[in-house]
Formats: C-alpha cells, structure tokens, sequence
C-alpha cells in the first residue's frame, strides 16, 4: 500500500492530480478476493482490513497520528480531501460475491464506518448495500444493440433503495459477437478504438441513466486513458483519450465527444420515472437547471430508417425564447478517431426560437443531440454549459409538465 509503485505513482501523486483538476477521488480498497476464483477466509482477512484503515489514516490523519506523520515526512503535511470509499472492484465476478455478501463487505464495512463515520462507503456491486446513504457501483462493458436493450436497466432499480455509480462502461465489441447479457465476450479482440455507433449506444444508455437520476449517482467511462507512445504495451484498446509526450498531439476518442456534450448542461431537478415513454428510435430525457431557468433535451437516434422529425414543448415557455441546438453526427457507423486521421465526428451547432408550438427540428439516424433554452436569468443571454459540477439529474415524461413529440407519436 505504501510500498514503492513501478509505474511511478502513488497516492500522494493521484491526490495532487485530483486537487489540480479539482476532482472528487473515489479510494478503492482492495478486499481479499482474488481473481482466480478465491477469497480469504473471515480470520485472515482481518489483517487487510488493518491495512486499509492504515491507508486511510495515511490519507486523512492529523501529523499526531502514525500514518498521518508518514504523510508529512513525505512532504504533505495537510490530510487529503476524500469522501468516498468503495469496498473491492466487481466482486459479483470470479465467484466473489457469496464470500462479499457473507463477510467481506460487512467486515470492511463496519471497520471503515466505526473509524471514519463520515466517509461514504460504496459496495462494488449492486443488491448489497444495507442503506440508502450507501452506493452500489455498476460496470458494463458490451456491443451497441444491448447497451441500447439497457435504455431502461435503470428504470428497473428500486427507487428506495442506495444510488448507483456507473463506475466503469465501454462498449468495447462490434454487433454481431455473441455476448451474454449485460457483458461482453473477452475471449475475441477488442475494438481498436471506440466507434461512432458504439458511441451512440452509450449515448442511449447514458439517457436511460440520467432520466433515472434519483437512482443513477453518476457515470464513468473506463478506462480514461492510454499512452500512445507505448502502444506494443498497451492491454487495453478501447480509451477515452489517448495522449503522447507531446502535450500538443493526442486523439480524443467518439465516445469522449458524446462524454463532453451530454455532461455540459446538466439538470439540477431529477424526478423518477417508472414506465418508458419511448422505445425507439429516438431515446431522450428533458429536466430543467433551476438556478439559471434552463430548460434541456437530451436525444439520440439508433437505428431509424431516416430522419427523425420532432417537436419539443416546454410548458409555461413563450413563443420567441432561443435556444441552442447541438447536433454530433460521424463519419461513418464504424469511423474512429486516431492520430494523424480526420476527426470521426461532426459537430453542428444552430440557433432556434421557439414558437407557440415549442421547438421542431430533425434528427438523422445515429445521432446525439441537446437542445438547450438560454439562461432566463442571464443578463446577456448568452448560452452557459458546465451549469452543474456533479451529479446526474433530469427528468422525463409527460405527466410532469414536459412533451416530447415525434412526428410519429410516443403514446403521450
């Protein structure tokens, strides 16, 4: 734990990196399951246990403390700012979950809480947590058509229980490999590099997740990212960004475009929802950012036949209010983006005013769009994104206040 690293980074370097991007970290604890299918026993467990309350204390103890001492003498005097811990890394894997759910999570648990109450303790994996202040932590990795099938996993989950974390998705394999639900099948390549459809599938995912807010914590694409230098040494193909010691040359991928479009203008009133208003092809979300009166649509097309004509009416809103219409399209079903080629991805950005009727316009097939009203509150209207730092939110449906129409109708 507080060995020296071979890759050159450890935890004082992950925290400073994490204080200078003015992110929040979520320590992962390494709880006793290995991923040849064994776990430790409950009595040799507890030694690890010792060791990541150790680690902790290296994190956030007072110089008076042992392990906060050693972080001084390591030249961070100051504790580390950390909220959140979660308990292993997809223990419902390699036969890890009947041990997690007998002993590993509440041991670790109950330690950390006794020692830490006000850390947020978060299971690897989901149906574990004994209350609503705990997370569960929800991994992907699949093929477009079932991460579009997954549109309503989250319309599933009970609304009464712990809020989940996406903590690592990808879709990571064509159409056509056979994977089992919810998964993907590893013993084929992975992609080269993520690509437009696959992009747009999480684009529908992500919608299904963010509709679902008061369940839905937040998302997290994985992995974040490659060295491309070193590309013979690389494990994984399927990166948000890929980056090079040039700080000038990099590749960011489909899937990063989709990532920085939906995640720059967020809701900050989420409302549940418990049946699906749409089925396709065009799947979306509408909520509203209360502190700048923003009204938001979220969409995206999968597998139409042709354009999707639709209409979007916010109520209690004007003929005449603007608002901007952002619109990615790629290249191609498969077009990726690498070093040195064309970007994968259009960007079309217009400007549109609303009338009695709300707002109409069209979407092509494998698409991701938002429309979003300016700041009724800003002084110079100009449009704003980035409105909310964390956090999912949003809202959908007709009984709350807000239609979508398609031409072709959606059962409202």
């Amino acid at each position: 734990m507080l060995t020296q690293h071979s890759d050159g980074v450890g935890l004082n370097e992950v925290f400073e990196w994490a204080q200078d991007l003015d992110m929040e970290l979520i320590l992962t604890l390494w709880d006793g399951h290995y991923l040849d299918n064994t776990s430790l026993s409950e009595p040799d467990l507890q030694p690890y246990i010792q060791d990541s309350l150790n680690e902790l204390e290296y994190v956030l103890g007072s110089v008076d403390t042992t392990y906060g001492a050693l972080r001084a003498s390591h030249g961070y005097p100051n504790p580390w700012s950390l909220s959140y811990v979660e308990i292993g890394n997809e223990d419902n894997l390699s036969d890890g979950l009947p041990t997690y759910t007998a002993y590993r999570w509440e041991d670790y648990a109950n330690a950390i809480q006794a020692a830490y109450p006000n850390l947020n303790i978060m299971a690897s994996t989901l149906n574990v947590t004994r209350t609503a202040n705990e997370l569960g932590d929800y991994h992907e990795y699949s093929i477009p058509d079932v991460f579009v099938q997954d549109y309503d996993f989250f319309d599933q989950l009970d609304p009464t229980g712990s809020k989940v974390l996406i903590g690592e998705y990808a879709n990571v394999q064509p159409n056509g490999v056979i994977v089992p639900p919810h998964g993907a099948d590893f013993s084929l390549p992975l992609s080269p590099a993520p690509f437009w459809i696959g992009s747009v599938a999480e684009a529908v995912y992500l919608i299904g997740a963010e509709r679902n807010g008061g369940k839905v914590w937040g998302a997290a694409y994985a992995p974040s990212f490659v060295n491309l230098d070193f590309p013979k040494d690389t494990a994984w193909s399927v990166d948000l960004v890929g980056f090079t010691s040039n700080p000038a040359v990099g590749v960011k991928s489909t899937s990063y475009h989709v990532i920085d479009l939906l995640s720059g203008t967020r809701f900050t009133t989420t409302r549940s929802v418990s049946t699906i208003e749409q089925a396709g092809p065009l799947y979306w979300v509408a909520g509203e950012n209360t502190p700048t009166g923003q009204q938001v649509f979220k969409a995206a097309v999968y597998n139409s036949t042709g354009n999707v004509p639709v209409t979007v009416q916010f109520d209690g809103l004007a003929a005449g209010v603007q608002a901007n219409l952002t619109i990615l399209t790629g290249t191609g079903a498969t077009a990726s983006n690498a070093l040195g080629q064309p970007e994968a991805v259009i960007t079309n950005i217009t400007m549109l005013t609303s009338t009695a009727a709300g707002y109409t316009f069209s979407l092509p097939d494998l698409s991701v769009a938002v429309l979003s009203t300016f700041p009724s509150n800003s002084p110079d209207s100009t449009y704003a994104t980035e409105l909310v730092k964390s956090g999912f939110g949003g809202y959908t449906g007709c009984s709350l206040g807000r239609s979508v129409v398609p031409s072709w109708g959606n059962g409202c």
